[in-house]
């Protein structure tokens, strides 16, 4: 055994608590936050008892520690919540019991939203999509409007901007615009780009 325990023991299991952000995301903060749990070895289970199990499909043995799920839970304060599920038999049943709310998702008024910062990209929805980002400035020769959103659909009408955004910048149908924006680079720095509407 690569640890050296037996049953009795004490030891302590360092996890990354799941984030609403993306590790990779520039806003994801510290990448070293963890949680600990100690606890005493049980049982220690070979490959007879499920020992080797892993998600990954390979021959090399997976250093596996098995916990209570209600204990996990609780700590990483998910309770009721899982992030993996396995199933065998009938899956066409098991996913008639599936919800929205399983994946953290509401639907309401045609809207689709999350409780995390950014809607999972495995998650296909059927219908127009739609891209929202935030730039840092909206220009219109000397005028210049901070800190706003830019929605993109599946057209290619233009640009349409809401009246008080247009009050704002004092512009008018046929006038070009210049978005600055941030981009995340190959090693999560931010670099800012501009972008005009014409």
């Amino acid at each position: 055994m690569q640890l050296g325990t037996k049953v009795g023991d004490t030891i302590v299991v360092r996890l990354e608590p799941p984030s609403w952000v993306p590790r990779d995301a520039p806003l994801s903060g510290k990448a070293d936050t963890t949680v600990a749990i100690r606890d005493r070895v049980s049982a220690i289970v070979g490959d007879r008892d499920f020992g080797r199990f892993s998600l990954q499909a390979n021959q090399v043995p997976p250093y596996t520690v098995f916990v209570p799920l209600a204990l996990l839970q609780k700590e990483f304060k998910r309770i009721g919540q899982v992030n993996v599920l396995l199933a065998s038999g009938n899956v066409p049943d098991l996913f008639r019991l599936w919800t929205l709310a399983d994946a953290e998702l509401v639907f309401t008024n045609g809207l689709l939203s999350t409780s995390r910062v950014f809607l999972d990209p495995n998650i296909k929805v059927a219908g127009a999509g739609v891209l929202t980002y935030f730039v840092n400035e909206i220009r219109l020769g000397d005028k210049a409007t901070p800190y706003s959103f830019v929605t993109a659909f599946g057209n290619d009408d233009g640009i349409a901007i809401n009246s008080w955004l247009a009050d704002d910048l004092g512009a008018k149908v046929g006038d070009e615009l210049t978005l600055r924006y941030y981009v995340i680079g190959d090693r999560r720095e931010l670099a800012e780009q501009r972008r005009s509407s014409g």
